[in-house]
């Protein structure tokens, strides 16, 4: 089985969200709105280089090569980090069942995008590159990604993990979000979906002076 978009849904520059003239939050802002995330934890080259490293992943993911010598130097490592765990999986007999694959929730009304889904030793993993260590709340992250996609095709429950890309070009390192302490992660994520949307509705506004 593969996965695809959910049809109409979009994401503007802003990252945000439309569906049917609706604008559901998605799973970072949620993160953002609580606090557990923050836009300021990067500068400008934090978050150029990690759309750049995400969209060479994605690509290669996909099937495409690049040109090295068009691609900041100073992204290598961390690419071909990416790009050598990207080729172990596929060694070790995972197969793709989707890249960036943008999903949304009919019935808890909200959206994301999840980076890589993979088949691989019988069970289907969700899999969210990162280009540097994984925040604590990652795991909520990915259980939100994997409620998008509803269940797995072999009715096993799925597994999650973030992949840690390295600046010197080592070994990517799977960080896994599978023991029994993250079985709720789910239900937690969906709390904090309808917390942020109380704060929006009731949250005590700013009195411009």
């Amino acid at each position: 089985m593969l996965y695809t978009d959910t049809p109409g849904l979009s994401c503007d520059e802003a990252h945000q969200y439309h569906i049917d003239g609706t604008r559901p939050l998605g799973v970072s802002e949620v993160m953002e709105d609580l606090g557990f995330e923050s836009g300021e934890w990067y500068d400008d080259t934090d978050s150029s280089r990690g759309v750049a490293i995400h969209a060479v992943l994605a690509g290669t993911a996909r099937g495409l090569t690049f040109d090295w010598d068009l691609l900041d130097p100073d992204l290598h490592g961390w690419c071909r980090s990416g790009m050598d765990y990207l080729a172990y999986l596929l060694a070790d007999g995972a197969v793709i069942l989707g890249v960036e694959v943008r999903r949304y929730h009919p019935l808890y009304r909200y959206a994301g995008t999840i980076d890589l889904v993979v088949l691989w030793r019988g069970y289907e993993w969700v899999l969210d590159w990162k280009s540097g260590k994984a925040s604590r709340v990652v795991r909520f992250k990915l259980a939100a990604y994997d409620q998008l996609l509803g269940p797995a095709a072999n009715g096993k429950p799925r597994k999650r993990a973030a992949i840690e890309v390295q600046q010197d070009g080592s070994r990517a390192k799977l960080v896994e979000y599978n023991g029994v302490e993250y079985h709720h992660d789910a239900n937690r994520f969906l709390g904090y979906l309808g917390t942020s949307r109380d704060r929006q509705v009731y949250a005590v506004k700013k009195i411009l002076s």
